[in-house]
């Protein structure tokens, strides 16, 4: 039997973790589910995420790579997945196109 030792990606998780901040920020809904899960369960949601989506234009992949982020060969409804191999980080998927937020 052999051990698999996790890696430590810190720059990727804190990435992922300001991610994550900014959506709930902006997702009162979402914010509320987060608060619930911590209170409920002493887990934080980002232990609960499958995978992050973000607006390719706004994410540069060369920062990615540079953290530890690869691009998988997976495709994801024709959007790019970003993983980090040897983590236990959840995938990002950059989709392409116009996001539709509200200001």
């Amino acid at each position: 039997m052999s051990l698999f030792d996790w890696g430590l990606f810190a720059d990727a998780e804190s990435f992922l973790q300001k991610s994550l901040n900014g959506l709930l920020s902006r997702n009162s809904a979402a914010e509320r589910v987060a608060f619930e899960i911590q209170q409920g369960t002493s887990t934080s949601i980002f232990d609960w995420v499958d995978h992050l989506t973000l607006p390719a234009e706004k994410v540069d992949t060369d920062e990615l790579a540079k953290m530890g982020f690869e691009e998988q060969k997976k495709i994801w409804n024709g959007e790019a997945v970003f993983g980090v191999q040897g983590s236990t980080l959840f995938p990002l998927i950059l989709k392409s196109g116009r996001s539709k937020t509200k200001n």
